[in-house]
């Protein structure tokens, strides 16, 4: 089983500064443990403060692990454009000894696209565009192209990354569309831990007949293990209180069919039975059953938890880390 750690880098109470160090102190804890990767994502704007910049905690991690893969997950691509994304990308490449991933997404909140001047329409065109010139300039070719976004003349990123012909792409989507994307323009889809994983399955089957061989699915999730029900039962109560505040009120959340729910119509209330169902909590055994359960459905040989929610404390995060560094030899 391999697994791995994602980190949004968020605080209820303002004290980023302990957020950021306590979670570069787990990232050296899951490198030393033999955890396979962590990733970070990015959002912009939120009372909560999302990482904004998620290649600069992680080239903070590049100079203090030696192992773990160290991913974006997901950069915006259409916020940015493939050249900037491109070119932190093979900074941190090198910074890393080559243990970069390129993880991207198309992003969906509307006044993330207006705050960086990209058009919120028309954005399927412009990814499929963007990921396959990301390709080039990852790999190092000249790249000549005239768009809204931009104009390259003959242009190369420099450095060249460390890994050859290129990091590892990992494209984020939760609709049919963008998985077919993924399967044409990735090295892998990654999920996203909100939909059901019902629907992820019937999605899964879509990403592998839309491979022509290879391919990979990377399971995203949030849970949390523990041999305590206690700090189980908290935990749960943190990642509810985080979803109610995040993805429920930025209308993000999707039912059990994969329809989005529509928070000006449906109280969190009557819903917090269904998303605690999209959590994966327990003790290891239970844990890693449901999580090898769900990762079969999909056909996926990693998954990447968050396990770091605001009134979850350190202890009980990095105690959870070991837990599930046990759980890697499985």
């Amino acid at each position: 089983m391999l697994l791995g750690l994602h980190y949004s880098f968020y605080s209820k109470t303002g004290d980023w500064r302990s957020v950021y160090e306590h979670g570069l102190r787990q990232m050296v804890l899951a490198d030393r443990l033999g955890l396979y990767a962590v990733s970070v994502s990015e959002h912009h704007f939120t009372e909560t403060g999302w990482c904004p910049v998620p290649s600069l905690p992680l080239a903070a991690a590049a100079s203090m692990t030696r192992r773990i893969l160290l991913s974006t997950g997901v950069r915006l691509l259409l916020l940015h454009g493939p050249v900037r994304v491109a070119e932190e990308a093979v900074v941190l490449d090198n910074l890393s000894s080559g243990r970069a991933v390129v993880g991207v997404g198309m992003g969906y909140r509307r006044e993330e696209f207006e705050a960086f001047n990209s058009p919120y329409t028309g954005k399927a065109g412009r990814m499929e565009a963007q990921l396959k010139i990301l390709d080039k300039l990852l790999r190092g070719e000249k790249t000549t192209i005239e768009a809204e976004w931009g104009r390259l003349r003959d242009i190369k990123v420099t450095p060249p990354p460390v890994q050859r012909p290129r990091p590892p792409i990992w494209v984020a989507s939760k609709v049919r569309q963008g998985v077919v994307r993924a399967a044409r323009l990735g090295d892998a889809w990654l999920t996203d831990p909100i939909t059901p994983i019902r629907r992820l399955g019937e999605l899964a089957e879509v990403y592998w007949g839309a491979r022509n061989g290879g391919g990979r699915i990377i399971l995203r999730r949030d849970g949390f293990t523990s041999r305590s029900e206690e700090t189980l039962r908290k935990a749960e109560e943190a990642m509810l209180s985080s979803y109610k505040s995040d993805y429920y009120e930025w209308g993000h959340l999707l039912d059990d069919e994969g329809d989005p729910i529509d928070p000006r119509k449906t109280r969190f209330e009557e819903i917090r039975d269904m998303v605690r169902e999209r959590f994966i909590v327990g003790k290891p055994d239970e844990f890693a059953d449901t999580l090898e359960r769900q990762m079969k459905t999909l056909g996926a040989d990693l998954a990447m938890i968050r396990i770091s929610f605001p009134g979850i404390s350190w202890e009980e995060q990095e105690e959870a880390i070991k837990c599930m560094a046990d759980l890697v030899e499985r």
